[in-house]
């Protein structure tokens, strides 16, 4: 009987010591990932088309076909402007077309016969075709009294009403296509060798600060900027969306020199003065603390240049609890889609099973110790 209570108190003294013994961590795992090196800088957009419409002709609007931020299509009517007067010379001149017509065909007859002379013959033609060059003249002063929406796009504000007056030049509204927007922006001379047309890019906005938009380099600047020494180049990113709008300040990002590379989140990084190193974790969750030779720094995650294989356990969090030589209880493994607290949430539910799993095992050992106890007593 006292031999069994030792052996069962020992049991249970060095589980709590290998237990205390242990610290727990959050651990990652070494992975390849596709990295390129970056360029920063920032960038204005612009749509791949935009322009001011404007009134040609001096005269009083007579409808307004549009809304404000409306869409519209190529062709489409979006102003009428008075056009009683035209309309009012079009039927004058229309009268002397017919009347032209009707001697023509009155005189052909004649002067065949020799019953008329050319020239009256020659002065109706003449007649019929000033008639017509006058209606194509009042067709195209219709046509300028008819403002239409030169490509798709989306419009802007406009503070015009039916009967307000607008002289050539005024403005009436802006019309974007905004399908495609430009984003112009600045290049180092120094990164000159390594931009090129087709070079793909990544752009952030205030506006949308957790949305990146992608795009390429569709043209660079044929001359660099002598005051700056850098160079214009321009990019078309896609807007399906409608979200992005012209003249919106954006963080642009340039991707070169793209691999396939082992990276670590950097919260997992050691660093003392110039170099790093990360605690990795062996078969038997003992720390070393390595040296390695990180490259690229981008998105949370830092090139593995030297020292690490992929697969590897490194320790992301609870860094500072450990040190080398250091026994780990790993409470969950950081693949970088789950935040810190969430991960901590599910390591203490497996947690909570675990220790009731443990509760009842030693409830079991203790009533099984207990009644071998009983039973030596009863058979001394």
């Amino acid at each position: 009987m006292f031999r069994l209570s030792l052996l069962a108190l020992a049991f249970l003294l060095s589980s709590l010591y290998s237990h205390a013994q242990t610290t727990p961590v959050i651990a990652g795992i070494v992975q390849e990932k596709t990295i390129s090196d970056t360029v920063e800088t920032t960038g204005t957009l612009r749509s791949e088309q935009s322009l001011t419409l404007r009134a040609q002709v001096t005269e009083r609007v007579s409808e307004v076909l549009i809304s404000d931020n409306q869409r519209v299509s190529k062709g489409q009517i979006l102003v009428k402007f008075d056009t009683s007067d035209e309309q009012a010379q079009q039927q004058e001149q229309n009268a002397f077309l017919s009347e032209a017509n009707k001697q023509i065909k009155r005189f052909n007859p004649l002067v065949k016969k020799g019953s008329a002379s050319v020239s009256d013959l020659d002065a109706n033609t003449r007649n019929k075709e000033a008639a017509q060059a006058r209606l194509q003249f009042i067709q195209a002063q219709i046509n300028q009294r008819i403002l239409r929406a030169p490509f798709d796009g989306v419009l802007g504000l406009h503070n015009i009403t039916v009967g307000t007056l607008l002289q050539p030049g005024d403005a009436i509204t802006t019309l974007d296509n905004d399908s495609a927007m430009y984003l112009d922006f600045s290049i180092p001379e120094v990164f000159l060798a390594s931009v090129m047309p087709g070079l793909k890019i990544k752009a952030f906005s205030h506006a949308y600060p957790n949305t990146p938009f992608e795009g390429e380099i569709k043209s660079l600047n044929s001359r660099l900027d002598p005051v700056t020494r850098s160079l214009l180049a321009r990019a078309v990113i896609p807007n399906p969306s409608g979200k992005l709008k012209p003249g919106l300040l954006m963080r642009v990002t340039l991707f070169k020199n793209q691999r396939d590379a082992l990276t670590v989140p950097e919260e997992s990084l050691l660093i003392n003065a110039n170099q790093h190193a990360v605690y990795v974790i062996d078969d038997q969750n003992t720390i070393e603390k390595r040296l390695i030779t990180i490259g690229q720094r981008q998105f949370g995650h830092a090139e593995v240049i030297k020292g690490l294989q992929k697969g590897e356990r490194i320790v992301t969090h609870g860094i500072s609890r450990v040190g080398p030589n250091s026994n780990v209880n790993i409470k969950a493994i950081d693949d970088g889609t789950k935040t810190v607290s969430e991960l901590l949430a599910k390591a203490s539910d497996k947690s909570s099973v675990s220790n009731s799993t443990k509760h009842n095992i030693k409830s079991n050992t203790n009533s099984n110790t207990l009644d071998n106890t009983q039973t030596a007593s009863a058979n001394p």
